[in-house]
């Protein structure tokens, strides 16, 4: 799902300001005229640049409805003090004004997604062309044994080293199998998670879903989100299911009575 990051200084930004009063309409309107542009942008100008496109295909990215050229005119013009404003015009070219810093960001990720996604995938298929050597050839194999266990020790460590395919093998350890889309929602999410320094936080939530029966990605997605909320690792989401996981064990306790005596008894109880 594509998304695209939404500073609140927008709202009240001078260039904002200049653009909805150029166009005659409200900031809020205006505001959504930018988030139209961006969104489509995200699919049809990767790079920020909108060279190849007209004004009237600007204007219909961003569902404006007046005149096209006056549209793109306010969004070049709208910098205060001559400076830049939405979209920058250098000798005909017609770009986003600073688009690394919204769209990039998300059109990094999902090249990167793209390239893990490949990668698992190129993976999977030498492994199993691999897995069919090893078959054919078996008994006339000559690879020493040493060599082979120094390979499955690299090919090992690779793996652990990963978040992504640590998490892709917890995903694995549920019974699931890992399709295109899945793969891709829990690439994003480690990238999202390494940024605050916690890409473990993903292979957690999925050990969490399984041990809760709930092997589905918008539950992991909602133990993510509860992580986000309250600032927390995850964790069993029910204290009591942990309680009573726990196995009973007897422990001695001393019950004192009215007479003043004690009496040490045996109970059993989860700790």
């Amino acid at each position: 799902m594509a998304w695209i990051e939404a500073h609140q200084e927008l709202r009240d930004h001078p260039k904002t300001k200049r653009a909805a009063r150029t166009l005659g309409i409200s900031r809020p309107q205006m505001i959504g005229h930018l988030f139209c542009l961006w969104w489509w942008s995200l699919d049809y100008a990767e790079d920020g640049n909108l060279s190849a496109f007209d004004a009237e295909d600007i204007a219909d990215a961003a569902e404006w409805d007046g005149d096209a050229d006056a549209f793109v005119s306010a969004l070049v013009d709208c910098g205060p003090a001559d400076r830049p404003g939405f979209l920058v015009d250098t000798d005909g070219v017609l770009t986003i004004r600073d688009w690394s810093q919204y769209g990039g960001k998300y059109i990094t990720k999902r090249n990167q997604s793209r390239d893990r996604q490949r990668e698992y995938r190129e993976r999977n298929a030498a492994k199993a062309e691999n897995n069919a050597d090893v078959t054919r050839y078996a008994s006339v194999s000559n690879t020493p044994r040493e060599e082979k266990r120094r390979e499955e020790d690299r090919t090992e460590d690779n793996s652990t080293t990963d978040p992504v395919r640590v998490a892709v093998a917890a995903w694995e350890s549920l019974g699931l199998t890992i399709n295109p889309f899945t793969f891709q929602q829990l690439a994003a999410a480690v990238d999202e998670w390494s940024e605050s320094g916690h890409p473990e936080y993903v292979t957690l939530a999925i050990e969490e879903a399984g041990r809760q029966n709930k092997r589905s990605w918008a539950y992991v997605e909602g133990i993510l989100k509860r992580c986000r909320a309250d600032g927390t690792a995850p964790s069993y989401t029910n204290g009591e299911t942990k309680k009573a996981d726990a196995p009973a064990v007897p422990v001695k306790i001393d019950i004192l009575w009215g007479d003043g005596t004690v009496e040490e008894k045996e109970v059993l109880a989860r700790v």
